[in-house]
């Protein structure tokens, strides 16, 4: 099963004209990495007249973000501030095109970026880029990039993105030279954030950085002032790359939980984009005449990731394979079994779509056979597989599986990460359509950092015991 989001956002209409151009700069939903350079096609075009240079727009939050460190912890609301302020070497535009940021182009084996044997990628960047702070951004910063990302002890939650970098080394200011151990597919997207070396500290100890609430970045937009609870505020970047841009003397994100006093605050005028909108929200605003409602499209996907190894084995391969799971014809069962169309409306206010494949965008589109939610299909492989429901309580057991006692009941452990309402609502949901089929779940949410933990913090993810 997978779900992937779309950003949903409604703009002030007296604001959106002024809006659209810094936006198109900073991509704020850091759920669209931008092929095409943003200024030549813009995220949206149907503005009400020219973008006027100055003002200041509130972006109005249900919650306030935890840091603004993306190698720390980079949850969505989050990347509405972050990437306003901090840049990387590359980014992925709608269509699924990469393009470069700060990068002065991208690697390739045609530009001799990309060594022929896809093991070394050197990177150049942009002549005369400036920190906000003034300071010039050098291939110091990558290399640190790397080292900060790849700490396992440091609360780095990328680690393993970075595992197959062996080196960087820095040969002058401008390049960077990247070694991998094997090829790495998405070396494009390795840097998808720079932080500058001379305005963090020690590795080590980046979960304590002074940056995490007060970065330093190359973005349109400088961090002025955090107030805990209440507000992020902004102002322009005056060493920004563009000259002129961005036309916003700055962004207020203002910190508002409850949905009814963000559609108030957009009535009234004190809001000038609201993240997420509910259909009523959306509704009231456009019947005041207050906004007008825009769908950005979204970079995140929710699914089900099975696991093919047998748990709490010491392997994590799959050459002892998962009792259950190990069965193409259970995991066919599973995905034929839940209601995203009901997810999707009951949940998510239809805001999402569905998808096949994570491939689904650009130049790595694929075409797959769509899954279909049909609970009598899922009935019929599960049955065919040996795990039927003879005692009658509702729940299958074990008949002649393979590999399986018989009697053993049809359960499985379903875990996700604490801290996302609407993702333990998805699980919810999942688990009662999973159980009209004859299939017991059981919920066991971890802390993000658990989850998405490194080898040596014992990733139950990476290890395979779940």
């Amino acid at each position: 099963m997978r779900i992937r989001s779309r950003l949903s956002r409604l703009w002030r209409t007296g604001a959106v004209a002024a809006l659209l151009a810094p936006l198109t700069l900073a991509p704020l939903a850091a759920v669209a990495q931008e092929s095409t350079p943003a200024a030549e096609a813009p995220y949206y075009s149907d503005t009400q007249g020219p973008a006027v240079p100055g003002g200041t727009a509130n972006y109005l939050l249900y919650e306030e973000p935890d840091t603004l460190n993306p190698l720390v912890g980079n949850t969505t609301i989050a990347q509405q501030v972050v990437t306003a302020i901090l840049e990387g070497l590359a980014y992925n535009d709608p269509d699924g095109n990469f393009q470069p940021m700060l990068a002065a182009e991208l690697p390739t084996l045609e530009n001799g970026g990309v060594s022929e044997d896809l093991k070394t990628v050197t990177w150049h960047l942009k002549p005369g880029l400036l920190w906000s702070d003034g300071q010039p951004v050098t291939s110091e910063d990558i290399k640190f990039t790397w080292d900060a990302a790849k700490d396992t002890a440091n609360g780095s939650a990328y680690a393993t993105d970075y595992a197959l970098i062996t080196d960087v080394q820095t040969p002058d200011p401008e390049t960077a030279v990247v070694t991998y151990s094997d090829f790495n597919a998405g070396y494009l997207d390795q840097f998808p954030y720079l932080l500058p070396k001379h305005a963090t500290g020690d590795v080590t100890d980046m979960a304590n950085w002074e940056f995490n609430r007060a970065p330093i970045g190359t973005g349109p937009f400088v961090l002025s002032e955090w107030a805990p609870g209440e507000y992020l505020a902004t102002v322009r970047n005056e060493n920004y790359r563009e000259e002129g841009k961005p036309y916003l003397d700055g962004i207020n994100f203002l910190i508002v939980p409850a949905e009814e006093a963000r559609t108030a605050r957009m009535i009234q005028g004190d809001g000038d984009v609201m993240l997420w909108a509910g259909d009523e929200a959306e509704q009231q605003i456009e019947d005041a005449g207050a906004g007008m409602g825009r769908i950005a499209p979204g970079i995140w996907i929710v699914q089900m990731w099975f696991n093919l190894s047998k748990p709490f084995d010491g392997d994590p391969g799959a050459d002892a394979p998962h009792p259950i799971l190990g069965d193409l014809r259970v995991r066919q069962a599973i995905t034929k079994a839940v209601n995203r169309e009901r997810i999707n409306k009951d949940l998510l206010e239809g805001r999402v779509f569905d998808i096949d494949s994570p491939f689904d965008v650009g130049w790595l589109q694929c075409q797959v056979e769509p899954f279909t939610y049909d609970p009598e299909a899922a009935r019929a492989l599960l049955e065919e597989v040996g795990w039927k429901d003879e005692d009658g309580d509702g729940i299958r057991e074990a008949h002649g599986v393979e590999g399986v006692e018989d009697g053993t009941p049809l359960s499985l452990n379903m875990n996700g990460y604490t801290g996302y309402s609407t993702l333990e609502l998805i699980e919810l949901a999942v688990q009662e359509d999973l159980k009209a089929v004859g299939i017991d779940t059981k919920l066991e949410n971890q802390e993000f950092a658990v989850i998405f933990g490194t080898w040596d913090d014992g990733s139950p993810r990476l290890l395979g015991d779940y």
